[in-house]
């Protein structure tokens, strides 16, 4: 299952596990699907992963930096890869900072210049 919005709102848990809502875009391999849309399918396999890093990317980037221009914080973060914070903490947004960045620029393509902005896991 490819959920295309993958965030941490779509996400529900009892406690014990983790499952997501709201699939009023996802795709699957199980359905029954053209052989476009199978291509399309197999093109975006990467998606949630990588819309996944910008919510994790973005919480520790708050936590650490503030709400206000955490993209640029991070950005920031990135080039000096500052110690101000844990090592674990580091770790993880150095693994997740430049897959959120690149998605995030993806999107911003998508909605501001142009609604034909094709998606390439290549960026990645």
């Amino acid at each position: 299952l490819t959920h295309f919005d993958a965030h941490f709102e779509n996400i529900i848990t009892d406690g014990e596990r983790f499952c997501f809502a709201d699939f009023g875009l996802a795709l699957s391999a199980d359905f029954e699907l053209t052989e476009d849309e199978v291509a399309f399918l197999a093109a975006h396999r990467g998606y949630d992963r990588r819309r996944a890093a910008v919510g994790y990317a973005h919480c520790l980037s708050t936590a650490c930096f503030g709400a206000e221009r955490w993209t640029e914080n991070l950005r920031d973060w990135m080039k000096t890869l500052r110690p101000s914070i844990s090592p674990a903490v580091a770790a993880a947004m150095q693994r997740e900072a430049l897959l959120a960045l690149r998605f995030l620029e993806f999107s911003r393509r998508l909605r501001e210049e142009n609604k034909q902005t094709p998606y390439s896991a290549d960026l990645y």
